[in-house]
């Protein structure tokens, strides 16, 4: 939809919405608990996983070291390793972004921001 005239200027909205952009666009850190003994137990081991949807192939994530990151392998085909991604964990409340990526064989294209934190002793929460 097109207006058939310019809209009036408004100082004050404008100014709302700048802020409103500023605010959703500048990066507020969650809350950082204690890192649990499962971190230890799981830092480092590789999970692998059959054929599946997204091409998966493993995972390790490596959670101890002060420098946390992820290790993932993809598929090249139903049974052929193919490509492997790696990049840095946020687990102090800010994200981390890792090398630029473009995979033809993996709907991930661009960089990969992520950072994850401990909902509970038992539960990692990441958001890429």
């Amino acid at each position: 939809m097109k207006s058939e005239t310019a809209l009036t200027s408004d100082a004050a909205s404008a100014g709302l919405l700048a802020n409103k952009i500023l605010d959703v666009a500048t990066e507020k850190p969650n809350a950082v608990g204690a890192t649990p003994k499962t971190a230890a137990n799981i830092s480092g081991k590789v999970y692998r996983f059959p054929p599946n949807e997204i091409n998966l192939r493993s995972l390790s994530l490596i959670l101890t070291d002060p420098q946390p990151r992820y290790d993932v392998s993809i598929y090249a085909d139903a049974t052929k390793s193919g490509p492997r991604l790696t990049g840095p964990i946020g687990l102090d409340g800010l994200y981390r972004k890792g090398e630029p990526t473009y995979l033809q064989e993996w709907p991930v294209r661009g960089v990969n921001a992520v950072k994850g934190n401990w909902q509970d002793d038992h539960t990692l929460l990441s958001t890429d």
